[in-house]
């Protein structure tokens, strides 16, 4: 375990691995999904000393947050910023869908705008290296900025690292009086990332540090909870991806509600009983662990047969599918098509910026349609369709689902809605007989909130922020799918992601830790082999040590297993041909290490 300093750790908390999940690679079906509670749950509830999410410092800064976000939205030409990288670009993406969505119904006019470094092709693909690129990220924001006189940027980036929000953060921080900075991330601010920027004069700690004078200032604001290790090394998907919506969900559904004047808003949602919904449902979800962990050994068995996991939803739950698919690749090294999602309406439904993106390629091809007539008509016994139920759209799943019998594997995730018919219910015990149902206790979230159960179901913000509690249910159930697949697969040693692609500086550096630590070698050991394994030599050729990082990752774009090929090098100080014949010795990561230990 990593000791503290100074109120920071000797490495990233976000960086570290997580005791629980250890063994994972070697774990059955069953106890993969109990690790993932285990993690999940220190996520809700606090991990350690440090303060969790029911923190009433973290919900007193929540409602500041909120507050700014209320005055912004007000301003006829204000306009509320969400950014990222990846997944938090992804999730920026959703929550602007959704915060828009719920503007509309209000009657007000929509406000909510998102950044993701890479464009929209990264809410489908890996676009990771301009994560690295602090000056495309302030050209992004100073485009989303114009035509408007007011606004606030929330820049989200899990590990603090992200340069493409330190510019955007900086840029904010030059212009006060038009733009609010906040920074969302969970790691301690001196764990911030404080190496050089290629092409830029700041480290992200500078900006960071920075930013903590201007909040002590009030013209700023910094949300860091510290929610512990991810269940994968590094994986920022699980829990920082949750805890991101987790968190802006409460600070805008309290923003919203501020700025309506209604019965409705006189009740005042108060950020605890949100935060009790949320952790309530989500326990509710982690009580059907035998039915998740079916669905887990199902997804495995067809990764592992060559076949492939296909959801297929509709709105933002079948957004979350789409989400969760395309985080595989970069995570695992996975093709895209692996894990893959469908939604119905496709791009009509999906309401990115750049519209219709099918003609950039197959997997940019989203819609129920294409998934009919291009996918359907070749599937296998080793593929497996997983609906991601919607009560508007069951029987049109359900012809499908029947198609599907003998065909592959079906099966579907139910998460019912506070104010579902029960008939749909009970359509869905009827038609999917192999359909995972999540019971939440509705009558008991429902008693959190004033009211009688009419008034709160004509209460569109309330209702918005109960299907923000169905939605993270639905995104545990896939993360938990996807990533037990995976490890079901091979994919991972130990709890490390080992077989990762190096496509930006944050992953570049991780892999060299993974190689030093499970190596048990020096950093300089590792690197070597590390470059070895990029560039295919036996020997590095002179200067290659002061090569730009961009260089290394832009040679190590389409290599595959670089990783585990560098963590034999490291470990057999052998050939780069060796060392990809251990490897190809077995399809398990661990056994080819393993064997490689033997063999020394």
């Amino acid at each position: 375990m990593m000791s503290k300093n100074g109120g920071g750790f000797a490495m990233p908390v976000t960086e570290m691995s997580n005791d629980v999940t250890e063994c994972i690679d070697v774990a059955s079906p069953q106890d993969i999904v109990e690790m993932l509670s285990i993690c999940d749950n220190e996520m809700l509830n606090g991990w350690k000393d440090f303060k969790s999410l029911a923190s009433p410092d973290l919900h007193d800064n929540i409602l500041k947050v909120s507050d700014a976000v209320s005055d912004v939205l007000k301003h006829k030409k204000g306009t509320v910023i969400l950014s990222g990288c990846g997944t938090s670009g992804r999730i920026a993406f959703l929550l602007s869908r959704k915060f828009n969505e719920l503007l509309g119904e209000l009657g007000l006019e929509p406000c909510f705008d998102y950044l993701i470094a890479g464009g929209d092709k990264a809410l489908f693909t890996s676009q990771e290296a301009p994560e690295d690129d602090p000056v495309s990220g302030k050209k992004a924001l100073q485009k989303a900025l114009d035509g408007k006189d007011c606004a606030i940027l929330i820049g989200i980036t899990c590990g603090l690292s992200a340069a493409f929000i330190a510019g955007q953060l900086d840029y904010c921080m030059e212009n006060l009086d038009v733009l609010t900075p906040v920074l969302l991330g969970f790691n301690p601010i001196l764990n911030s990332k404080d190496v050089e920027i290629e092409n830029w004069d700041k480290t992200f700690l500078q900006v960071a540090e920075k930013l903590q004078k201007f909040e002590k200032k009030g013209k700023s604001f910094i949300i860091n909870p510290i929610l512990g290790p991810e269940a994968i090394t590094g994986s920022s998907r699980m829990k920082g991806g949750s805890a991101t919506k987790f968190i802006l969900e409460l600070v805008f559904t309290k923003a919203v509600q501020n700025l309506v004047s209604t019965p409705s808003s006189r009740r005042q949602l108060n950020i605890a009983c949100l935060h009790e919904m949320q952790t309530t449902i989500s326990k509710a979800t982690y009580e059907i662990k035998r039915n998740i962990a079916s669905l887990v050994q199902i997804a495995g068995n067809s990764l592992n047969s060559d076949g492939h996991v296909y959801y297929i939803g509709a709105g933002l739950s079948g957004i979350l599918g789409l989400i969760d698919a395309s985080e595989c690749p970069p995570t695992y090294s996975s093709e895209f098509d692996d894990i893959r999602g469908f939604l119905v309406d496709g791009y009509n439904s999906f309401k990115n910026k750049e519209g219709n993106m099918s003609n950039k390629g197959e997997a940019y091809s989203i819609s129920l349609d294409h998934f009919i007539h291009k996918i359907q008509p070749s599937l296998s016994t080793n593929d497996t369709v997983i609906f991601i139920l919607h009560s508007k759209y069951l029987k049109e799943f359900h012809r499908i689902y029947e198609q599907l019998k003998g065909v592959c594997s079906a099966s579907a995730i139910l998460v019912e809605g506070p104010f579902e018919d029960t008939q749909s219910k009970k359509y869905v015990t009827q038609f999917f007989p192999c359909a995972l149902i999540v019971n939440v206790p509705w009558h008991q979230i429902l008693s959190l909130f004033d009211g009688d159960k009419n008034e709160q179901k004509e209460d569109k913000i309330l209702n918005a922020a109960l299907y923000g509690g169905v939605e993270l249910a639905i995104k545990f159930i896939l993360n938990a799918v996807s990533t037990g697949a995976h490890v079901l697969k091979g994919k991972v040693y130990k709890h490390y992601m080992v077989d990762m692609k190096l496509n930006n500086s944050k992953l570049f550096n991780r892999g060299i830790n993974i190689v030093q630590r499970l190596g048990g070698c020096s950093k300089k050991v590792a690197t070597d082999a590390i470059l070895k394994s990029i560039y295919q030599t036996d020997h590095l050729p002179e200067g290659i040590h002061e090569e730009k990082i961009s260089q290394h990752i832009l040679q190590a774009n389409g290599g595959t297993k670089l990783v585990p090929l560098a963590l034999v090098l490291a470990i057999k100080n052998c050939t780069v041909q060796e060392a990809k014949t251990a490897l190809n010795s077995s399809k398990q990561i661990r056994t080819a290490i393993n064997q490689t230990y033997a063999a020394d």
